[in-house]
């Protein structure tokens, strides 16, 4: 049993202040397969988090930029949310977040296993978020990247984002700059 048993109390709490959650809205768990191997897709909770961790350990070099209270805020914000993770064989290899304020989905963050990359994870779980914020009538997405990251940049160009601005010193533990990022859903 992993200590994130012991947080489904926040669930309880948020459900006293908000009201039940209306959002995320309801993601239908599924079956992907890429590249010859079979992947599950579901909404992240907190039996994921550990998993998630260590996924964080993996892509950024030891360094977890996001804590396990991040992901539990946002799992449980009254905003319109969609937080997503892509198991195989139990363990989470991929996982996405998204939050939608002012009709902009804005995606938290966007994490693959090394080992999984190349298989079409990231590209899925970006149309993903895309459909889930065109559902709520958003009109864009957003997001900032690393500007050293030119591997995740490539792949948001690919998809249709473009550069919005330079965002110094974004990434504080790092002093790193940011692309801030956004793609405009036509109309």
């Amino acid at each position: 049993m992993t200590m994130w048993k012991k947080f489904d109390f926040f669930s309880k709490l948020t459900e006293l202040f908000f009201g039940k959650d209306k959002y995320p809205q309801a993601y239908k768990k599924r079956t992907l397969a890429r590249a010859g191997a079979q992947f599950v897709v579901e909404t992240m909770d907190t039996r994921h988090l550990d998993d998630v961790m260590e996924l964080q350990r993996r892509v950024y070099q030891g360094e977890t930029p996001w804590q396990p209270a991040a992901f539990l805020v946002e799992m449980h914000n009254p905003l319109p949310h969609l937080y997503l993770v892509v198991t195989h064989h139990g363990k989470v290899v991929a996982f996405i977040g998204c939050r939608v304020t002012n009709q902009d989905g804005h995606i938290t963050n966007l994490a693959v296993d090394p080992a999984y990359q190349h298989r079409g994870l990231a590209l899925f779980l970006l149309q993903e978020i895309a459909a889930f914020a065109k559902s709520l009538r958003c009109s864009s997405l957003s997001l900032e990247v690393r500007l050293g990251n030119l591997a995740a940049q490539r792949l948001y160009r690919k998809f249709g984002f473009i550069t919005k601005a330079v965002k110094v010193e974004y990434y504080t533990e790092t002093q790193e700059d940011a692309l801030d990022m956004i793609y405009l859903f036509e109309e």
